[in-house]
């Protein structure tokens, strides 16, 4: 896969998978039918294999299997996700809120990021559907530093935060799947399906001393901006390189096609 050798450490045959999915697999209350399982551990050996996976301090799937409650697959026995008020679960393709105090609490804050870094970081998400309103996916502000990235009604990124105290303005074209933000130095970008789409300069001041919501973005303790969107995946960690993003991006569009939920 994108001419990506398999690390040797991950063990095929049978019901055998790489220690790091192995972990997943054993902490599901409800396991994966075998084939999905096959697909779940193909996604963290690819990972691997191509350095996403030692760039990522949370890598939380969304879209499992019916009961596969949702976990930090990088390290599943750190930032624990909280669902709040009952979001909508669709299997194998994620949650939407089910009203304004209905979100994720993934349990993470940027200022206890490891590869996350102050000037240097990324943070993103899997996103199934368009929005019909201005809203956030994910984030966070303690009310001075924020982390979010905010989207017109078209789902255009126009308002990116990352470790400061303003946004930069990203006019990215609306679509669905892959959206990420990430930063280098001062220079914050946005990048969509793996691809660049918009990029800024802003001064980098803090990270924020808050937990990251999803479906929403954490307004210091209250739910704000929350969307209407469909959330499959939030991931948070170091900048990565356009070769990375691109195996982060194609290593998940092949989960999500792989049950015939990709966008």
């Amino acid at each position: 896969m994108n001419g990506i050798a398999i690390s040797k450490h991950c063990v095929r045959g049978g019901p055998s998978y790489c220690a790091e999915y192995q972990a997943v697999y054993d902490a599901f209350s409800t396991k994966p039918p075998t084939a999905v399982a096959f697909q779940q551990n193909l996604l963290v050996e690819t990972l691997i294999a191509g350095g996403v996976w030692a760039a990522v301090d949370v890598f939380t799937v969304l879209a499992t299997q019916t009961g596969g409650q949702p976990l930090n697959w990088k390290n599943i026995a750190l930032n624990i996700p909280v669902l709040i008020n009952a979001p909508t679960f669709v299997e194998y393709e994620g949650y939407t809120s089910a009203g304004t105090g209905s979100y994720i609490d993934f349990s993470w804050k940027p200022s206890d990021g490891v590869n996350y870094q102050l000037n240097n970081a990324c943070y993103g998400g899997y996103i199934r559907a368009l929005s019909t309103f201005s809203s956030s996916d994910y984030g966070c502000t303690d009310g001075t530093y924020y982390n979010l990235a905010y989207h017109d009604t078209g789902s255009r990124w126009v308002r990116a935060y990352c470790n400061g105290t303003n946004y930069t303005a990203l006019t990215a074209t609306a679509a669905a799947g892959l959206k990420v933000v990430d930063l280098v130095g001062t220079t914050i970008r946005y990048l969509k399906n793996g691809v660049e789409d918009g990029t800024g300069t802003r001064a980098i001041t803090g990270r924020p001393t808050v937990n990251t919501f999803g479906l929403c973005y954490n307004n210091n303790g209250a739910p704000a901006a929350v969307t209407n969107r469909q959330l499959s995946l939030f991931l948070a960690g170091s900048a990565m390189s356009n070769a990375l993003h691109l195996i982060l991006n194609n290593a998940f569009k092949v989960y999500m096609d792989s049950n015939g939920k990709g966008v």
